[in-house]
């Protein structure tokens, strides 16, 4: 992002992917997604790489 671009009204909200514990979810940011697991023993995070945001899984909600 510079200092021109605007950031997506969905970026910086997480999306659950799975309501089942523990929970999959994701957050769109510039470039892709982060990806977290919550309600585990430990905590992950990683980033998914899609700069179109083309990723569609179904959301559970």
């Amino acid at each position: 992002m510079n200092e021109h671009s605007k950031p997506d009204q969905d970026e910086g909200k997480w999306e659950v992917l799975s309501r089942a514990k523990p929970q999959l979810m994701r957050m769109k940011v510039p470039g892709g997604w982060l990806v977290t697991v919550r309600g585990a023993w430990s905590f992950s995070l990683s980033f998914y790489p899609d700069s179109e945001h083309k990723w569609n899984p179904p959301l559970k909600k």
